[in-house]
């Protein structure tokens, strides 16, 4: 990630992408359920074959597309 994002991997880039963040959340309401990932990277992870991010894409799938 390091490499990819910032061309090097000297310690003070790989710090710069040690650690990230992202929301999940999940609720019904009424009838119907919600589901949204609030990452602005889900997109990429998934792009970069994140193995984390494919599965929850995955669960999800299975469970609203039927």
């Amino acid at each position: 990630m390091a490499e990819r994002r910032h061309g090097e991997t000297p310690p003070e880039t790989l710090e710069r992408v040690e650690r990230g963040n992202g929301m999940i959340v999940n609720f019904r309401r009424g009838r119907g359920e919600v589901f949204t990932a609030a990452c602005c990277e889900w997109v990429n992870s998934l792009r970069l074959r994140d193995n984390q991010a494919e599965q929850v894409t995955r669960n999800v799938l299975r469970r609203f597309a039927g």
